[in-house]
């Protein structure tokens, strides 16, 4: 099929909306370089376009967008997610896609954190799905060659064009997708993914004609691609970033570092203001020389601003970073001092930072379980049956805090080792659910304190079967002589008995021994 030059330079409305902001919140995460070329920086009105550059090569980024998707990331892969692909397991095919998703040497697992990165930027990233085209025979020469689907990642700035229509069952089908693979100064370079084929094609920059490069069948009869959102907008193939308003915090601190730069070089290195005719040097031993007819009105002076606004930027500072915090809910996962926040506070910020991941969890769980029915319709499972969970919780909690909580509560209770067990115990089971990650080494030391918990229960059924001598001070005469004669039976000597019952005397055993003599 040819493409005209207008076809091709299409783009969809919203990328045209967006694209300058998508830029923005990139450079944003990967900052250094990538964030001075793409001058955020404010510009005064009377800059120099030298002074102004220069301006930022000597302005820090304090780049939170970075942190905080950090810790995102790392709380949703602290433990991998559980796959379990039943009757595909076994796959070579499968198990080399799990080491080598994209052909360049990531694992599945590492991918998927990868998607999670671009998602929490964009608020929604790309996966295409793909297949060597090549002509084989049998699965067993697919297994030989290593022919097998792969993944590629897109980021939002490389898709320009896409379109969803409903089908009649009610659902939205993805009918067109138009990547940028490549862009030099003589040509524009795209992959236009339709449902029967997928086309590489070359638009040139300066001549009206375009070149085909590749078409490759589609045999699966849709466009193998998938949309990972962050957040779902109301736009269909857009999502909401995690860091929008962060980043734009983030360049307002930017701003501000800039200002105490300029306001510690003014102030320590001031200006001298001085007629063409005063011959002047700056520095210690300078010499200043003034013709002797200068005005006096004109004898020059020192310009040093004060720097006393520099505790109210770096104050502003603090307050956007404790801003930044808030919106990201992770004030006491990247707090550097001590803070004074209620349990209910922290209680409260701990649930809507859990409330978050497990959105994002869900997401890239739906994402996978898409992911894998193309994967596997391509590999001849057409009716596979996976599972695939992620985390539905996630441990924010402030595990220092909940220590000292369960201390405390020892403390209150006053508990001995022998005071509650069951209170004792369960305490014991929240120290280790805390303090212990490794989900087996939990089960062996739970295992064993419910063990030991049983032990001492047998112990103390087993003291009181032996609890066969009670005492007899308020038993009858003829219960006691029963009970003694029954101890002079099973041959416990006289000091015995009197120790098992100190409420008897020696004349209470000659008694029994005589009344059993007399009734034998």
């Amino acid at each position: 099929m040819a493409y005209t030059k207008q076809e091709l330079n299409k783009v969809h409305p919203t990328y045209n909306d967006n694209q300058h902001r998508w830029k923005f919140l990139q450079d944003s995460y990967l900052g250094g370089a990538d964030y001075a070329r793409g001058e955020y920086l404010t510009r005064y009105t009377y800059e120099s376009k030298e002074d102004y550059f220069g301006r930022v090569s000597q302005t820090p980024l304090d780049n939170h967008v970075k942190s905080i998707v950090s810790i995102y990331n790392s709380f949703i892969f602290a433990k991998p997610p559980k796959r379990d692909f039943m009757v595909q397991a076994d796959d070579p095919l499968l198990q080399d896609f799990l080491a080598d998703a994209d052909y360049d040497g990531r694992s599945w697992d590492a991918f998927m954190r990868e998607v999670d990165v671009q998602a929490s930027i964009f608020g929604h990233a790309w996966i295409a799905i793909d297949k060597p085209e090549v002509q084989l025979n049998t699965r067993a020469d697919e297994i030989s060659l290593g022919v097998r689907p792969y993944v590629s990642l897109y980021s939002p700035l490389a898709v320009v064009d896409w379109s969803y229509e409903r089908a009649p069952t009610g659902q939205y089908q993805l009918m067109h997708l138009k990547v940028s693979l490549n862009s030099t100064q003589e040509y524009d370079e795209y992959m236009l993914y339709h449902p029967d084929r997928t086309d590489v094609v070359r638009s040139g920059r300066t001549e009206a004609m375009t070149q085909l490069i590749s078409s490759t069948p589609n045999p699966l009869g849709y466009i193998p691609a998938v949309c990972v959102y962050a957040t779902r907008s109301h736009i269909k193939g857009v999502g909401i970033s995690d860091i929008g308003d962060i980043a734009d915090t983030q360049r307002a601190i930017y701003d501000e570092l800039s200002e105490i730069e300029q306001l510690i070089r003014i102030s320590n290195h001031p200006s001298l203001v001085s007629t063409q005719e005063v011959q002047a040097s700056a520095g210690a031993g300078a010499r200043i020389i003034i013709p002797e007819n200068q005005d006096s009105g004109l004898k020059p002076y020192l310009l040093q601003p004060t720097a006393q606004s520099l505790d109210g930027i770096r104050n502003s500072i603090k307050d956007k970073i404790d801003a930044i915090n808030q919106m990201a809910n992770v004030s006491s996962v990247r707090t550097t001092q001590g803070r004074s926040l209620s349990g209910v506070a922290m209680q409260t910020e701990f649930t809507l930072l859990n409330s978050h991941l497990t959105g994002k969890a869900d997401g890239l769980e739906l994402a996978e379980e898409q992911v894998f029915d193309i994967i596997f319709e391509w590999m001849g499972y057409p009716d596979s049956e996976f599972e695939i969970d992620y985390p539905e919780t996630f441990n924010t909690r402030d595990r220092m805090n909940d220590l000292v909580l369960l201390e405390k509560a020892k403390t209150v209770y006053a508990l001995p080792s022998s005071g509650n067990p069951v209170l004792d115990s369960e305490i014991n089971k929240a120290i280790v659910a805390i303090t212990i990650d490794d989900e087996l080494a939990q089960k062996e030391i739970l295992d064993y304190i419910e063990s030991q918990e049983v032990a001492t229960g047998t112990e103390e059924a087993d003291a009181s079967d032996q609890g066969e001598h009670p005492s007899l001070a308020s038993a009858s005469q003829a219960d006691r002589l029963a009970h003694v004669q029954d101890m002079l039976m099973e041959g416990y000597s006289n000091d015995e008995i009197l120790a098992l019952h100190p409420e008897l005397v020696l004349q209470d055993i000659i008694d029994a021994g005589a009344a059993a003599a007399a009734n034998n």
